[in-house]
């Protein structure tokens, strides 16, 4: 957490010294066949004199991504434009195209397609889309049969959540092993749905706290939390960001954004990175419960990435880090309980 901090720092100061028209951040035309990049829109031209098949074909050449200078926008090629510019006549070929190429790329392609068509090869913002197609949303859902394209047509449903899309990923749930429904954990906070399970804050009074990995049917504790120091209303930021700097051993939380900070530290940090490798060895325990702790975890850029493996709930004064296959028990669990309340309670993410 100590290098993010430090790159972001580094990053903020590098955009200082550059020129506005570098670093300025513009909302897409939201214009047909404009394709979102940093700084702007493209106009791209559409191939009119190549018939469709042939540029459904192309899809089986070495084509990348156009780089769009986002994370959120996605490069669809100049080809995926001119085959979206046919509308409703593409869509049976691609389908066809899909089931057919033996190319894993090609048929990837071929999907962020049918996803340009959906959303009328028009890019609305940053935080939102309008997919419009129900046909191809009904194609979406049976391609998360398709173990191959599976979590790309997680990804894309994610990017504009809709209600109906919920039977489905259940569904899909109850068929998913565990090793493989991390990315569908992750999209389901996509919906916001209510889930006692997940997320909650610490009491602002608290000056201790016990951390715990959660499995399927056991919780294995990490270690127990005490309030090292806070941030006084009156003081600089220095102190604070000094230690950040200088202790790895410590978690920074905030209150809320631009609020009081409250530095904690484990009891005995040696021993809870210990307990915590076996779980994920790439990441520190101490960089997991900064996460937990946030209160924006669910951020708008989630649906960028579904490869996260921490889901957590903070009750009382409890943190538990919840593992991919927890977390889609109680999913299931809840599933069960609301799936008929869905119409009233799930809503697509306000732009």
């Amino acid at each position: 957490m100590r290098r993010k901090l430090l790159l972001l720092s580094l990053f903020c100061l590098a955009a200082l010294q550059l020129p506005a028209q570098w670093i300025l951040d513009v909302n897409p035309s939201g214009e047909k066949n404009e394709r979102a990049v940093q700084g702007g829109s493209q106009h791209i031209g559409i191939d009119t004199n190549t018939p469709l098949p042939q540029l459904i074909q192309r899809l089986e050449s070495d084509w990348r991504k156009v780089q769009t200078g986002k994370a959120y926008w996605i490069g669809y090629t100049d080809d995926m434009y001119s085959i979206a510019a046919h509308g409703e006549e593409a869509i049976d070929p691609l389908l066809s195209f899909i089931k057919n190429s033996q190319s894993t790329k090609a048929r990837y392609g071929a999907l962020l397609t049918l996803h340009l068509i959906g959303i009328e090869s028009k890019i609305a913002g940053r935080f939102h889309e309008g997919f419009k197609n129900k046909r191809v949303r009904n194609i979406f859902y049976e391609l998360l049969n398709d173990e191959g394209l599976r979590d790309q047509v997680i990804l894309l449903l994610v990017r504009d959540p809709w209600p109906d899309d919920l039977s489905h990923l259940f569904t899909l749930f109850g068929h998913l092993s565990d090793d493989k429904c991390k990315p569908l954990v992750n999209a389901i906070f996509r919906y916001n749905l209510t889930n006692s399970s997940f997320g909650g804050t610490l009491p602002k009074d608290s000056d201790g706290a016990r951390v715990a990995v959660v499995e399927l049917g056991a919780n294995t504790e990490i270690g127990e939390l005490y309030v090292f120091t806070k941030e006084q209303p009156d003081e600089r930021f220095d102190r604070i960001n000094k230690l950040i700097d200088l202790d790895t051993n410590i978690v920074t939380q905030s209150q809320k954004p631009g609020g009081q900070r409250i530095v904690w530290k484990f009891r005995d940090s040696t021993e809870a990175r210990k307990r915590f490798s076996p779980y994920f060895s790439g990441r520190d325990v101490h960089e997991v419960v900064y996460d937990a702790l946030l209160s924006d975890r669910d951020f708008v850029f989630r649906y960028c990435d579904l490869s996260d493996p921490f889901n957590f709930q903070v009750t009382g004064t409890n943190i538990y880090i919840i593992t991919p296959a927890a977390a889609k028990a109680r999913w299931l669990k809840w599933w069960q309980q609301h799936s008929s309340e869905i119409p009233a309670t799930a809503r697509r993410p306000a732009p």
